[in-house]
């Protein structure tokens, strides 16, 4: 999990990857609007967001290809259904448990940490100045 956590924490920490487009309609989606602005607060992302760019992607080709195999299988199972079933909500479940699992908790990191719920990857520091 070490790696995953390195590659979080520089997306979600430098200054040029947190104003990623992605990332930024990741994180608004979470997070108040102040969160973006230089020194703002409060940003968030969905666990299953984070994992699902292509920086930690990378990461976790190198780390647990299989996670990365069924994120994909999850992606197309979604997007084929008509309506989520059972089988799909479980399957994301059993998903973002593995994720969790490779993410730092309270006090293991400077720059983020998992919430309490496990849903969302919160940082701890303010929105860094784009220069």
């Amino acid at each position: 999990g070490e790696r995953i956590t390195v590659a979080a924490e520089r997306l979600l920490g430098d200054a040029s990857l947190i104003f990623d487009r992605a990332l930024q309609m990741a994180i608004a989606m979470h997070s108040p609007p102040e969160a973006l602005k230089s020194g703002g607060t409060g940003v968030k992302v969905a666990v299953e967001d984070l994992f699902a760019h292509h920086e930690l992607e990378q990461e976790l080709r190198a780390v647990a290809p299989s996670l990365l195999t069924a994120m994909e299988g999850q992606r197309a199972a979604r997007a084929s259904a008509q309506e989520p079933s059972a089988t799909t909500d479980a399957g994301e479940v059993l998903l973002r448990k593995r994720m969790t699992e490779l993410l730092p908790r309270a006090g293991q990191s400077r720059v983020l940490r998992l919430s309490d719920d496990g849903r969302f990857v919160e940082r701890l520091q303010p929105t860094p100045e784009v220069r």
